[in-house]
């Protein structure tokens, strides 16, 4: 007799060795009692010895090693060591196994030899070139930046950096190197315009002139402003944007419009000559323009007036 599937020699059942046991096992008693015997501690001891010696075979290396090299089996592996080491009570082990003397000294060791670093070299740069390891890393550094500790400190170091002679020699060269470019040149003057639109820049720009031109002229004829910004702000507010004239009735032009007006005037008071903020007067461009440096205080009766009725 032979076997009634493959011819081969009879066994039992009209099967030869290899299909009688798979006919066998396919059994659900026969399966419930094989997963039972399995179960036995000398029985796990004895497949687990076997298991040992079959691995140490040179034939047994060499098909793990070419199984391991496949990509799809490298992909599975992958995924498994992933999720293997997510587990808590592994990563404690892992810390708690690392932590030992010998442990590290024998890492260190092993780390210094020249293949293994070239081997780690060439893992790290293709574990970082990895489409989630760079997300990962890229909202960590967002979130670590965020930090006002963190800012001020980046910021400190930024500004030391830069005040290294060489590295300010450096970053001049480059800058004038990469401004002449065209597209750099159109780009950064589409930017500039751009920035200088914002309602909030343009006003910064409008009070940076306007304090820049009080200064100005007391530079050039030697005489002293004695009173701040603010203080010429605050009087400037207190206007409502109203003109009180010179030969003329007072007007509305707005707080913008307004010029500061020196009493007496610059070009008529004596070198080092103090002005407070009493000696100087809102007026608009036309009728500072039209008092030139007359000394003639403004009518201030008929600019109340002016107010009240407005």
């Amino acid at each position: 007799m032979k076997c009634k599937i493959c011819e081969g020699k009879y066994f039992a059942k009209c099967f030869c060795k290899k299909h009688y046991y798979q006919h066998y096992y396919q059994d659900s008693e026969v399966r419930a009692r094989v997963r039972k015997r399995k179960q036995r501690p000398d029985v796990k001891a004895r497949h687990r010895e076997y298991q040992r010696k079959r691995r140490q075979r040179p034939e047994v290396i060499v098909k793990m090693k070419e199984y391991r090299q496949r990509p799809e089996v490298k992909a599975k592996l992958r995924e498994y060591r992933i999720k293997y080491y997510q587990h808590p009570e592994v990563k404690a082990k892992i810390l708690k196994y690392n932590k030992r003397p010998e442990v590290k000294a024998r890492a260190k060791k092993h780390n210094q030899r020249p293949d293994i670093k070239a081997n780690l070299r060439e893992y790290r740069r293709e574990y970082n070139q990895r489409p989630e390891v760079r997300a990962r890393r890229m909202e960590y550094q967002r979130k670590y930046r965020q930090n006002p500790e963190v800012k001020a400190w980046e910021q400190e170091r930024q500004r030391k950096y830069r005040q290294h002679p060489d590295v300010r020699a450096k970053i001049i060269k480059y800058s004038k190197k990469r401004y002449q470019q065209p597209d750099i040149k159109e780009r950064e003057r589409k930017r500039w315009r751009k920035y200088r639109q914002r309602p909030e820049v343009k006003e910064k720009i409008r009070k940076h002139r306007r304090e820049w031109k009080l200064k100005r002229r007391a530079r050039k004829n030697n005489v002293i402003e004695n009173f701040t910004p603010k203080q010429w702000e605050s009087k400037l507010k207190s206007t409502n944007g109203i003109c009180s004239g010179y030969d003329r009735k007072p007007h509305k032009v707005g707080i913008d419009k307004l010029t500061i007006d020196h009493t007496p005037p610059i070009s008529r008071a004596p070198s080092g000559f103090i002005y407070t903020i009493n000696d100087v007067n809102p007026l608009c461009r036309s009728c500072n323009a039209a008092k030139s440096n007359r000394i003639k205080r403004p009518i201030t009766t008929r600019l109340v007036n002016f107010v009240n009725h407005a």
